[in-house]
């Protein structure tokens, strides 16, 4: 039994030390080495259920170090933690820095309290919905791979705010000039209700 136990012990220090050094990684390697930018290549495993909207993918998987293991040694190791045919991957979510998209879930007052008609809540889950799936069609371009740059804590726990690009192109500029999201830089945001709300007003006259 002695035997056995110990191979268990072994297995968890391994997990908690590759969650350690790659977190540590992730999250510090900018201070570790300045103002160069460091690029992550990231994937969607399961693209219809984790893109959540038009600027947040779920549990994506990012490479944080290559290694050539074997097919036995594959699967979750620690919470988090995996290790795949490309390597160690971390899993988190993502926030596309630089912009803001309509919310899915439509809320049911404007920013200053007052009610919002259903007619209005619909046109904001649409242009969400509409939002969601350029996004999905732009990552599925490139079999949902994509890099990941700049990247910083997000103010919700498990979450990453960074630069998104599918082979140099930015997917924050792509959204924006596809006009399915507003500049974002941390601030106030836009208020898509009222602004779609303007945009879709039936033409005086008619």
């Amino acid at each position: 039994m002695q035997g056995p136990n110990r191979l268990h012990l072994y297995a968890l220090f391994f997990g908690v030390v590759v969650a350690i050094i790659g977190t540590a990684i992730f999250f510090a390697i900018q201070a570790v080495w300045g103002q160069d930018t460091q690029e992550w290549n990231c994937v969607v495993t399961d693209p219809l259920v984790n893109i959540y909207d038009g600027d947040t993918i779920k549990d994506v998987r990012v490479l944080i170090r290559d290694y050539d293991f074997k097919e036995s040694e594959y699967g979750l190791i620690w919470p988090g933690i995996h290790i795949t045919e490309r390597g160690i991957e971390f899993e988190t979510d993502i926030r596309i820095s630089g912009v803001d998209t309509p919310e899915k879930r439509a809320l049911s007052k404007y920013s200053d309290g007052t009610p919002r008609s259903q007619r209005s809540r619909q046109l904001e889950r649409d242009a969400a919905a509409e939002a969601k799936q350029a996004l999905y069609e732009f990552l599925g371009a490139n079999k949902f791979e994509f890099t990941l740059s700049n990247v910083e804590l997000g103010k919700y726990a498990g979450r990453v705010i960074g630069d998104v690009s599918v082979k140099g192109r930015d997917v924050a500029e792509f959204l924006i000039e596809q006009e399915l999201a507003f500049p974002y830089d941390g601030g106030t945001k836009k208020d898509w209700a009222r602004y779609l709300d303007m945009i879709h007003a039936p033409a005086e006259g008619k």
